[in-house]
């Protein structure tokens, strides 16, 4: 990274790791010279979750298990395992070994990582950036003669929060696969984004940066729900501040940006810190926007 970046300040609009180590994202963007922050954004809270435990601990009911978000993981282990983790080992050894030999799949190594972790379960697809890319797959898998999954009968139980979109679902039922779908999160913007967007866009708006990409600043979207949540107290005031850029967390996140008339600079085509850095390096080469 050449030393024009050294100055060069990164809004991450983003949950920090519940767990409490350091943001990945924020980790690498400051080996490489950036000034990263990140604003939490997003508060969910877990709901229907004796129907949750009640369709995960009968594996045999369906086909597969689809899980597009970590909040989808933390809500399905909270449904299953106590708070003092107790459970933990046994669901380990009875109930995910049966999961296992069907299809569960993922969205993003971050999502499969923490199925891995949390219910020991082992991802299908996980390289795909989003849900449209899983269904296409997840279709072309089923479509394998010789697919070793059975239960061609049986539906796939999706785990999703209240926000979800329809592209998962209606992708397999259009192609004549049945889903349960359980919403087992909802969403609502984190106490503190509307105090600090306020905060960024007074910083914002009142400063003078060097000219060129040196005095840019990123704001990075991570979901469209998001962006939704972040319009009001941020985005909408932005819009002419010449040294904003923005930078979204996949096609999705960037849809969602543009449907807000956002200009959208830098998008990663998968949710991972190299390839948000990779997106932002590749735009900070023009000095126009993309």
């Amino acid at each position: 990274m050449s030393s024009s970046t050294l100055s060069r300040r990164v809004i991450l609009f983003k949950q920090i790791p519940a767990d409490g180590s350091i943001d990945k994202y924020a980790k690498l963007l400051s080996e490489s010279g950036f000034d990263p922050e990140v604003v939490p954004t997003l508060s969910f809270e877990f709901c229907c979750q004796p129907e949750v435990h009640e369709a995960l601990s009968h594996p045999g009911n369906y086909r597969g298990l689809l899980l597009t978000s970590q909040r989808a993981v933390e809500a399905a282990a909270a449904s299953c395992i106590p708070a003092d983790g107790s459970a933990a080992q046994a669901f380990g050894e009875t109930i995910a070994p049966e999961w296992n030999e069907r299809l569960v799949c993922s969205v993003g190594a971050a999502t499969s990582l923490a199925a891995t972790e949390q219910l020991a379960l082992t991802s299908h697809f996980k390289d795909a950036g989003n849900a449209e890319q899983l269904a296409d797959q997840l279709l072309t898998e089923l479509s394998r003669d010789g697919c070793t999954h059975g239960g061609g009968d049986l539906p796939f139980l999706f785990l999703c929060g209240d926000l979800r979109r329809d592209t998962l679902p209606d992708k397999l039922r259009a192609a004549s696969h049945r889903v349960h779908e359980i919403v087992c999160y909802r969403t609502t913007a984190a106490l503190t984004l509307t105090t600090r967007g306020r905060e960024i866009t007074a910083e914002l708006t009142g400063s003078m940066p060097e000219p060129g990409a040196e005095g840019w600043t990123w704001l990075v979207f991570f979901s469209p729900s998001g962006v939704e949540f972040s319009y009001a107290s941020l985005l909408s005031q932005l819009s002419g501040v010449a040294h904003v850029r923005v930078a979204a967390i996949g096609k999705t996140t960037a849809d969602a940006l543009l449907q807000h008339g956002v200009t959208v600079h830098a998008v990663a085509k998968k949710p991972s810190a190299d390839n948000l850095l990779e997106a932002i390096a590749a735009a900070s080469t023009c000095s126009t926007p993309s």
